[in-house]
């Protein structure tokens, strides 16, 4: 069997969804920056899967779960992120690694 990943089968709750990515995140990547990462991305999903339009996702440090991020800070780097930082870069400047 088969399980649907974790934002599509938790995105009725948005909170144990971004919790659960973290968690799936530490079987292959344990630095916070990795599991920062799929903590921010899966929330961008769960918005998404919300109806929640790209202008508001795309926004400054959206989550679905209001407080979050104050509560749970993301680290520097997906703050960064999160806050907006790759819209002010050009495709070949933007690199994935970790």
């Amino acid at each position: 069997m088969r399980l649907a990943p974790v934002p599509l089968f938790y995105a009725g709750d948005p909170r144990k969804a971004i919790a659960l990515s973290a968690e799936n995140s530490r079987t292959t990547h344990d630095a916070r920056t990795c599991i920062d990462a799929c903590r921010y991305f899966s929330g961008l999903i769960v918005g998404a899967l919300l109806g929640v339009d790209k202008d508001t996702l795309l926004g400054p440090k959206y989550t679905p779960v209001a407080g979050l991020w104050e509560d749970e800070p993301l680290c520097p780097e997906i703050d960064a992120v999160a806050s907006g930082s790759f819209k002010d870069k050009e495709r070949p400047s933007i690199v994935g690694s970790g």
